[in-house]
């Protein structure tokens, strides 16, 4: 084995990976803004694929190469060609880990995944906030994609309310659902009765 190559081509695949990494943790902080949120706790909440995937490939290939380095060093130091065998191992390991993690994060929107606790805490506080609203009977949540988040809502409206206030509360309540998830992108309410 040639190490001088080895090397070589270890050190220019970081660079050129290493680059690719920087620049998605850089784009995510940008997407992040000043929400507050710290990055990680943002990967693991968002629903957009896209950066999930970018993000968790680079860093897998930035610690893939680590380990091969490390292999390859072992390898060379010793003279037993069982620590890169190792490497190579444990970089697929890591390989099907990543792969494994974006599925089951993935599955959650083709299945149609709600909204977070707290997100369908303030929806629901926004919703009995309503001076017109007695009850939320039911709420439901589901994203469309990566962005879009439809809510469902069955609320038991005031009695004596005419069809215009309920229209106009209606219309109210869209619009503070929208604030309190910048995520909503559709509202269907639904007047039920309470079940009590």
């Amino acid at each position: 084995m040639s190490f001088p190559i080895v090397y070589t081509t270890i050190a220019f695949a970081f660079v050129a990976e290493g680059i690719s990494w920087v620049r998605a943790i850089r784009q995510t902080r940008e997407e992040l803004g000043e929400s507050g949120i710290p990055l990680v706790r943002y990967l693991r909440e968002s629903k957009d694929p896209r950066i999930k995937m970018v993000v968790a490939e680079d860093t897998a290939a930035v610690t893939g190469l680590l380990i091969a380095l490390v292999g390859t060093a072992l390898a060379q130091i010793t003279g037993n060609q069982a620590f890169d065998a190792g490497a190579a191992i444990l970089v697929g390991l890591l390989l099907v880990n990543v792969a494994i993690a974006i599925s089951r994060d993935t599955k959650g929107l083709l299945i149609g995944e709600g909204s977070t606790r707290e997100e369908r805490e303030r929806l629901r506080q926004a919703i009995v906030g309503r001076p017109e609203i007695e009850e939320v009977v039911d709420l439901r949540t589901m994203y469309l994609g990566p962005r879009p988040l439809l809510v469902a809502a069955h609320v038991d409206f005031a009695d004596g309310l005419t069809s215009e206030q309920i229209e106009e509360a209606s219309d109210a309540l869209d619009r503070e659902l929208r604030e309190a998830v910048a995520t909503v992108d559709q509202v269907f309410l639904d007047p039920t009765r309470s079940r009590g």
